[in-house]
């Protein structure tokens, strides 16, 4: 398992989906098909992360949360699709793995200190979505938003979107088919 500072990663409950001050909800995009009441901000501009495995749809689906705990991330399934997963919204106040720089997995921007990812607090969530190939295999689509903020100053947060890394770790473990014991 993937060594995660837990003190200072934690869940919080997912909000409702903001709109902008008195005016008319923002328009984002829903690639990955999340059900209306899983308010994960979701953003054009933000990559989705695609991945074709030879494995099924309905093989993978038991090995996604075996991942997900295995990169030391929560966990939830949609009751309504077998094929959607996600994160709670997290937050991070340090780092996300011990050693590596947030930059690593997030991209939102540079400040006067550095790498915002790096020198802010960072609420992130994480989607997988599985989708089944005719003839086999399937794809797995990944995609990491959030919002940093800086501790010490009132102002808006900035958007982050994923840089890629934690997106293509959790598809080559899907693609090796899980991870441990656990897998094919």
């Amino acid at each position: 398992m993937r060594p995660l500072l837990l003190a200072g990663l934690a869940a919080a409950v997912l909000g409702t989906a903001c709109s902008s001050g008195g005016g008319a909800p923002r328009s984002f995009d829903n690639p990955l098909g999340l059900p209306q009441n899983i308010s994960i901000e979701q953003r054009r501009e933000a990559p989705v992360h695609r991945v074709e495995v030879t494995h099924a749809a309905q093989e993978l689906a038991s090995e996604v949360p075996g991942v997900y705990r295995f990169l030391g991330l929560e966990v939830e399934e949609s009751p309504q699709d077998p094929y959607l997963f996600y994160t709670p919204n997290m937050r991070i106040t340090g780092q996300l793995y011990e050693g590596e720089r947030n930059s690593a997995y997030l991209n939102c921007g540079a400040a006067l200190q550095g790498e915002r990812a790096d020198v802010y607090e960072v609420e992130f969530a994480l989607v997988t979505r599985l989708r089944p190939l005719d003839g086999g295999g399937s794809i797995v689509e990944t995609r990491l938003e959030g919002r940093a903020r800086d501790r010490f100053v009132n102002e808006a947060p900035v958007y982050c979107t994923g840089t890629g890394k934690l997106e293509g770790e959790i598809a080559e473990l899907l693609r090796r088919g899980g991870v441990g014991d656990q897998g094919f």
